[in-house]
């Protein structure tokens, strides 16, 4: 090969791999970013929940990763469950209910709160919610705070 050819297919080679590498960086950071959330006073994302109803066995699950502890409103369904606590919070009949002993507890839990439409957390952390359902639909997540809202949700169907 000619020495030009030659430098051809280098400038050729090099300029290729600069832009896979830089690709490669662009999609590592997006990817990253797809799930993370800040939510303004006042505004609102919704998550899509898709069960995977036609399974014998399926469940939904919300994983939400809260970066700060602002109080962030999560509405769309008629009861909520934070996994493994025993707690039952049903917004249409506006109570909580401790799983066992079916006794009813007052509305004041350390970090999750029942409001008229949904609940109201202000953990800093990560919970995971069972979010089951057997028809596709939408959770609406809201910042109800007065300072932004940084958080990460995603939904995991089994």
């Amino acid at each position: 090969m000619s020495s030009a050819k030659q430098a051809n297919w280098n400038l050729g080679c090099s300029l290729l791999l600069t832009v896979v590498l830089v690709g490669g960086v662009f999609f590592y950071f997006r990817v990253k970013n797809t799930y993370n959330h800040t939510l303004q006073p006042g505004q609102s994302v919704e998550i899509r929940v898709r069960p995977r109803a036609d399974q014998l066995e399926y469940s939904s699950e919300l994983i939400l990763e809260k970066k700060d502890s602002q109080k962030i409103k999560l509405s769309g369904r008629d009861v909520w469950s934070e996994q493994f606590s025993g707690l039952y919070f049903e917004v249409t009949e506006n109570k909580i209910i401790q799983l066992g002993n079916d006794t009813e507890l007052p509305n004041n839990q350390k970090d999750i709160q029942l409001v008229e439409d949904g609940i109201v957390v202000s953990y800093l952390g990560k919970k995971v919610f069972d979010v089951t359902k057997s028809k596709p639909y939408t959770i609406t997540v809201t910042n109800v705070d007065d300072k932004p809202a940084h958080f990460k949700p995603y939904v995991v169907n089994r």
